[in-house]
């Protein structure tokens, strides 16, 4: 996947960062509101999943753009900073473990705001005003400076941190494994042309 000169394309972990994110939306909004706390009127366990899953996907825009270009940095990162490293001597383990530590931990921090605004807008009733707004996640991120702080937008970073960075450095590192157990992609195969 990365040239042996120059640096690789991002556009295709891009697009599947996009879908992966589109796709998983739905299920991200089900963990959330489930993990928050918030109150579900539905008696049947149907009817709870029903009320978890279905619009009004308030903020989604911007949960699924952060989801798209984390992954993406996460993934198109890692690739490139594990071919640097091993280029400058770097044993594997390294140049596996440490790009996706980094990144990962580096995209947490930075989506922490709109992660939290996000998670407000699924069911907080102290942040109801903001649904009426054009950019509730901003409207969040108002609120939230002006009754407790900015600090208050980084409230989780260091547990999402921890739940995320092990996360991705298991899956780079299956993903790195993988790349070296299968037979790479025949360039002049008429599948490998599809693959393109």
């Amino acid at each position: 996947m990365v040239a042996a000169v120059g640096m690789a394309d991002p556009a295709p972990y891009f697009a599947a960062s996009a879908v992966s994110a589109f796709v998983t939306f739905p299920f991200w909004r089900a963990a959330t509101i489930g993990q928050s706390g918030y109150a579900l009127n539905a008696s049947s366990a149907i009817g709870r999943l029903w009320e978890v899953l279905r619009p009004p996907w308030r903020g989604s825009l911007v949960v699924v753009s952060g989801m798209t270009w984390a992954r993406a940095a996460i993934f198109f990162g890692s690739d490139e900073g594990a071919g640097f490293l091993r280029r400058r001597g770097c044993n594997a383990a390294v140049a596996t473990t440490l790009p996706p530590v980094l990144i990962a931990a580096y995209v947490q921090v930075a989506n922490q705001p709109f992660v939290r605004s996000s998670i407000m807008l699924q069911g907080d009733p102290q942040v109801s005003f903001a649904a009426a707004s054009r950019l509730p996640n901003f409207e969040v991120l108002r609120h939230l400076r002006r009754t407790k702080g900015t600090g208050a937008w980084f409230l989780g970073a260091g547990i999402g941190v921890l739940r995320t960075v092990p996360k991705y450095v298991a899956a780079i590192a299956a993903k790195d494994a993988m790349d070296r157990y299968l037979a790479p992609v025949d360039c002049n195969s008429s599948s490998a042309a599809a693959a393109r």
